[in-house]
Formats: C-alpha cells, structure tokens, sequence
C-alpha cells in the first residue's frame, strides 16, 4: 500500500499529514510497525513517547530523545504499549485515533488565530506531575501540524508520505 493510504480502523481518510484536530472524530491515521512506520507522523509520535517518558519493557528504560529517529520499530512498539496501558486505552502498540486523542489531551494553545495555532505539548508522568520535558508545535493555515524536534529544534513537518528511512526526521 501506498504511504498515506493505510486505511485506520474508522477513522484514516488518506491525508498526507496529520491534521486538524487529534479528536477520535477526526480521521488521523496509524502508525505503527506496518503502517506508516517511517514518517514525519512517526517522528511526532515519538517525540511524544520521549516526553511522556514511555517505558521499554525488553530494555528496562525509558523511551529516549536519542530514540526519535522516524523508524516505528520494536522499540517504539514497546513504548507505544506502556503508553497506552498507562493511559488507560486499548493495548496494541499501534498509535491509532484513540492514541492521538488522548495524546491531544496535553497540548496547551500558546498563541496563534483562526485556522493557525503554536501549541506545546507537554510531557506526563504516570502520576499526572509534569516530566520536564515537552516540545513545540504548529498547525499551519491548512491544518498541517509540524513540530521542533527534541534536541535539535529543526521544525519537521508530520507527515505520513514523507520516508525518514535514510535521514532522521527530515
């Protein structure tokens, strides 16, 4: 299947980017180790993982900055599920509609006007406190979201169709 066409459980509509809102009503696609699995959207992902210092079960560790690089593999499928089960969803190790919903639950509106926003997400830990960590993001006039990757600050675009398989997250 072609990048950007995956088709999500009710929800995926083909958008190359992942847009608008994040509400299970909204038509975000999946990420996962099948679908979409090297993309601007996995780099976003990810980043969330790192904030909310999602946990590896097979490495005993947290999900590191270090570990953002666009490729949705075992590691990101790990975190994916502790994730999950820390928020209390449906545990598959695919971020879904649901997963991204529940993620928009942290993003706090900074600034911006009609259909542009800068927005930040800020990081979580099990207990509701803030972890310290947390990145910026912005939705442009056609509702695209890009984010400031941890560590390096580059604005990355959340694309779907866009491979990270030789570069991360460019």
């Amino acid at each position: 299947m072609a990048p950007g066409t995956a088709s999500a459980y009710n929800s995926y509509t083909g958008a190359a980017y992942v847009k608008d809102s994040w509400s299970t009503s909204s038509a975000e696609g999946v990420v996962n180790l099948n679908t979409n699995d090297q993309s601007g959207a996995t780099c976003l992902w990810q980043a969330i993982l790192w904030a909310d210092g999602a946990w590896i079960a097979d490495k005993g560790r947290r999900f590191y900055q270090s570990d953002i690089d666009g490729i949705f593999g075992w590691d990101s499928h790990q975190a994916t599920r502790s994730w999950q089960n820390r928020h209390g969803l449906s545990v598959d190790g695919s971020a879904g509609k649901y997963s991204w919903a529940r993620a928009e639950r942290q993003l706090t509106y900074w600034s911006g006007g009609g259909d542009t926003a800068r927005t930040y997400y800020r990081g979580k830990k099990p207990n509701g406190a803030d972890t310290g960590r947390g990145f910026w993001l912005t939705r442009d006039s056609q509702g695209r979201w890009s984010f400031d990757e941890p560590g390096t600050g580059r604005n990355i675009y959340a694309s779907y169709e866009t491979s990270t398989k030789k570069s991360r997250c460019l």
